[in-house]
């Protein structure tokens, strides 16, 4: 019976310490999805998310790098958290052999998750130089970030307590990883299309000023109805109108019936 006892405690203690870091998570998955909503450049969110990610979700470090495919190197664009710039500095270059590959290039390497609960045991995927465990982290978890179709980074998180990175832990922080895939390609798009709009104005205004400054009468009108839509200063001196009286009249106004 004390045995029984026993196991019943180490087991409800166990539940019960899994259920404060799955709804740890689920605060950070519902903060990050705030912080997307309200921030508006990446500058702002990343640095942001990695403060809630340890803050609010148990973690004891986090950092976000992006994919330099040319050099193989993550670079980092930010961090939160303890002994961030010496893992960073650890994790960012892309080792040319599987055995010395970083959690981050793992993951972003196969596309998924790559995850160590061990950091520094005999199952740890990190040469042991390189492992988290000399900063004092057991357990480490890195995730692929993607941008148009593509991977382009990962986020990478480390915990002092050890086998942090279970089954529910990973889906969950899959969504989170997932969620700001979403954010920056929406910040992608946000770009491209103020770079679009800031050309097109460019191009108008190079028009505007080609067809204010042309000698030559030069009159825009609808095609439909012959109503004249715009026209420049010189045909508004051609036809003695001011350019004003000219707008919103037929077209037939600038050829009148030759007297007779």
């Amino acid at each position: 019976e004390l045995r029984s006892s026993i196991e019943i405690a180490l087991y409800k203690h166990a539940a019960e310490e899994e259920i404060r870091r799955l709804n740890r998570l689920y605060d950070v998955l519902s903060q990050v999805n705030q912080a997307i909503v309200r921030l508006q450049t990446r500058e702002e969110l990343l640095p942001t998310i990695c403060r809630l990610v340890v803050e609010r979700g148990g973690m004891d470090l986090a950092w976000i790098g992006w994919l330099d495919s040319q050099a193989s190197r993550l670079t980092p664009l930010a961090h939160f958290g303890n002994h961030a710039e010496s893992l960073i500095a650890m994790q960012s270059a892309a080792g040319k052999l599987a055995s010395d590959e970083s959690n981050p290039m793992r993951a972003i390497r196969a596309g998924k998750p790559s995850v160590c609960n061990e950091c520094g045991s005999g199952s740890c995927p990190h040469p042991s130089d390189k492992s988290p465990a000399v900063l004092g982290f057991q357990s480490c978890g890195s995730f692929a970030l993607r941008l148009q179709g593509k991977i382009c980074g990962a986020l990478t998180l480390c915990a002092a307590e050890k086998n942090f990175f279970r089954d529910r832990e990973v889906t969950l922080l899959e969504e989170v990883a997932l969620d700001i895939s979403f954010a920056l390609e929406k910040m992608e798009g946000d770009r491209q299309k103020m770079r679009i709009e800031r050309a097109l104005h460019a191009s108008e205004q190079r028009y505007r000023r080609l067809f204010d400054e042309a000698t030559e009468g030069i009159a825009l009108a609808d095609v439909e109805t012959g109503e004249l839509l715009d026209c420049n200063q010189a045909l508004a001196k051609m036809t003695g109108f001011e350019r004003e009286e000219l707008i919103g009249k037929p077209q037939a106004v600038l050829h009148p019936p030759e007297a007779g």
